[in-house]
């Protein structure tokens, strides 16, 4: 944008240099015409009238205003353009009136808005002398009563005379003002579209929260096969249909430079063994496996935005996923050669991509198969969200692939590591394995092998990896002499289910607690664990950590033979739990009294947010679902009046979690910003809503827990 108060351009600062240097000769040659001898004032006036003319000749050439003063700073000479800025006021132009006198004199007339009274008038004068005098001379930008802007430039010369030029700069400041209305424009726009952009969610994700919700409740009921079938295939279509949405929005947000970066201390690892969990099953259903490899001395804590990054690897591993047919797609964790950060590779065995598309992957609406009879549905703009989210966080994101070979991307991020919250509870690392500890690992792909091989031999395990339960049994007849062993679950030939089946039946193995691995969710109970022989199943990929632990507790346990599961759910998790929830919407507030009265809750709906105020006293809830917005009384208001109610009677704050479908940043931290506790974005499923219940139930009782001891 043009900045019209700065100097004068180098043209009209040349040009007053120009017209100084010809007044001084003007004045010279007027000077030695009346000294110089009688005989010589003829050529003196021949070539004093040469000087004159061309001096009068340039002034009138120039478009702009021109004016002279002489040494006692009275008008000698202006050009017409001049005295045509100042035509209401001629008198101001009179040749030998003060520079003094004329910027009084425009200012009493009002040529000048704003500048009305004797005072004002007094200090106007004095700061446009002061200017004057000065080694810089007066730059001066100002609008005049009808409307123009001048551009005034006065500049003293080496004789004492000022040469003084005035701009109409009336059509280049309309020109500004122009710009500035557009940006303003602009600006609304886009304020306008966020809003559109919210409301769009919010409109497509609330009925699509009940649709998801309900079909998955249809689904634990007694189908037959078609109708598990249709039920599987609506939230198989609706889960398809908000990526797509999702898509959509977030490359808007960044097309409008709307997305912003969070800075604040997270946990790496696990926000990748998240990801990789929360597509495992898509994976399975392929028959992939979903590996993660982190070496075992990898640093977890580092400051960024956990959000973000996990945006990006779920695009990454998801394209991964559908693009892949057979083989597996893997994770990789590594600090920075320069341990200024972390680098992260999605690898897969799939079909690859062409080398003269390479080019064009990371573009919007681009596909590898950009074609009519294309295999793959997806709106390409995964990859161009992802590029720009990394752009944002600092970062590159490379691709290396072939047809055929499979694809790697690879992500470089400056993350800077930090030290975990005091508050993190994630699982204890036990840094030294149970002492000769010797474990059999049996899992047909041959990198789910090498992970875990390299990594419990790092912690001081001796292990021995192979690949199919006919080698695990031929290998146990000949050495028997192992303390545990890790299964996997999906095998070729013989599952691990099978595999331990014969293990326990064969009188020729001596029994051993056996590690179940499984990357389908099977829900596997104690008794079924017990009856196969399991101490403990864990779901693929689990954390290494977790892996760790649960190795000891299975062998400090296994003379009481308890099995150890991670995959049974509680169905009487929130017995005697009271839960209130705030929401207009009907199919929403059936949903959730389903799912959470399936699991033992006492649940009390009201539909505004004026009516969770008003029940909160008496029904003194464990935790309250909140709806943002709602009739009445939405629920960041509620949620005010709810946390002044608590601190007004000494109450303990309640598990507040906004229920909203705008997902954005800034949602969540208006959520926060009135105390709510979580978010949770609609559309949302079973497991999530049980998940970040239970969590929030766990954290209040061990509250009350220590409230209660520091009292006794």
């Amino acid at each position: 944008m043009v900045n019209l108060q700065g100097t004068v351009p180098n043209s009209e600062a040349l040009l007053l240099l120009i017209l100084g240097s010809m007044v001084g000769a003007v004045i010279a040659f007027a000077i030695a015409r009346f000294f110089r001898p009688s005989f010589l004032r003829s050529a003196e006036d021949r070539d004093m009238a040469t000087l004159t003319t061309l001096f009068e000749d340039a002034i009138a050439a120039i478009e702009d205003g021109f004016v002279l003063y002489d040494a006692e700073d009275r008008m000698f000479i202006a050009n017409e353009p001049f005295r045509r800025q100042f035509a209401p006021y001629p008198e101001a132009v009179t040749r030998g009136w003060t520079y003094e006198r004329q910027i009084r004199y425009l200012a009493e007339q009002g040529f000048i808005p704003g500048i009305t009274g004797k005072d004002n008038i007094e200090q106007f004068a004095a700061d446009m002398l002061a200017k004057r005098q000065s080694e810089f001379g007066v730059v001066k930008v100002f609008k005049t009563h009808d409307g123009r802007w001048l551009r005034q430039r006065d500049k003293k010369t080496a004789a004492g005379n000022v040469v003084g030029l005035r701009t109409d700069i009336t059509e280049l400041k309309e020109k500004e003002e122009e710009l500035e209305a557009a940006r303003a424009d602009a600006e609304a726009a886009a304020r306008a579209k966020a809003t559109f952009l919210a409301n769009m969610s919010h409109e497509i994700r609330t009925p699509m929260n009940g649709i998801i919700g309900m079909a998955e409740l249809l689904s634990g009921t007694s189908l037959d096969d078609d109708q598990q079938m249709y039920t599987q295939t609506v939230i198989d279509s609706c889960s398809a249909l908000l990526t797509i949405v999702n898509d959509i929005l977030d490359f808007s947000k960044v097309e409008e430079g709307m997305m912003s970066i969070r800075d604040e201390p997270f946990d790496v690892q696990e926000c990748l063994y998240n990801v990789a969990a929360l597509l495992a099953p898509s994976a399975a259903k392929k028959g992939l496996e979903v590996c993660t490899d982190i070496p075992h001395n990898m640093a977890s804590w580092f400051r960024g935005d956990s959000g973000r990054l996990r945006q990006v690897l779920i695009n990454l591993l998801g394209n991964a996923i559908k693009f892949t047919s057979e083989g597996y797609v893997v994770i990789e964790l590594t600090p920075q050669s320069d341990a200024r950060g972390i680098v992260l590779r999605v690898r897969d065995t799939g079909i690859g991509i062409p080398e003269e598309k390479l080019a064009t992957v990371f573009s919007a609406f681009e596909q590898v198969d950009n074609d009519s009879t294309r295999q793959y549905n997806g709106t390409g703009l995964g990859l161009a969200i992802s590029r720009r989210l990394v752009d944002l966080m600092g970062g590159q994101i490379q691709l290396q692939s072939s047809p055929g070979k499979g694809s790697e991307f690879t992500i470089t991020l400056p993350l800077e590591e930090c030290s975990p919250p005091k508050s993190s509870n994630g699982p204890k690392l036990l840094s030294v394995a149970p002492a000769g500890l010797r474990v059999l690992i049996v899992d047909d792909l041959q990198l789910n092998r090498l992970i875990l091989e390299r990594n419990l031999s790092a912690w001081g395990v001796e292990t021995v990896g192979v690949a199919s339960g006919k080698a695990a049994l031929a290998l146990l007849k000949s050495e028997p002499d192992f303390d545990m062993a890790i299964f996997d679950f999906q095998m070729p030939a013989m599952d691990g289910m099978e595999l331990a089946r014969r293990v326990k039946d064969d009188p020729d193995i001596p029994g051993f607690p056996i590690l179940l691995l499984s990357s389908v969710d099977r829900n596997f109970d104690k008794d079924t664990l017990q009856r196969h022989g399991f101490a403990a199943a864990l779901m693929k990929p689990a954390r290494f950590a977790t892996i760790r632990e649960a190795i000891h507790r299975v062998i400090s346990e296994h003379s009481d033979h308890q099995p150890i599961t991670g995959l049974a759910i509680n169905k009487n998790a929130f017995e005697n739990c009271r839960i209130l929830v705030a929401e207009d919407n009907r199919t929403n507030q059936i949903l959730i009294t389903k799912i959470l009265g399936q699991l033992g809750a006492d649940v009390t709906v009201v539909e505004t947010g004026r009516e969770a105020l008003d029940a909160f006293p008496n029904l003194g809830p464990d935790l309250i679902l909140m709806d943002v917005f709602m009739p009445e009384m939405d629920g960041l208001e509620a949620t005010c009046r709810i946390r002044e109610h608590e601190v007004a009677h000494g109450l303990s704050p309640v598990p507040i979690i906004a229920l909203t479908a705008n997902s954005a940043q800034e949602d969540r931290d208006k959520c926060r910003g009135v105390g709510m506790t979580d978010f949770l974005s609609k559309p949302f499923r079973q497991k999530e809503i049980i998940d970040k219940i239970s969590g929030h139930l766990a954290e209040t009782t061990q509250t009350d827990l220590c409230q209660a001891a520091s009292h006794r």
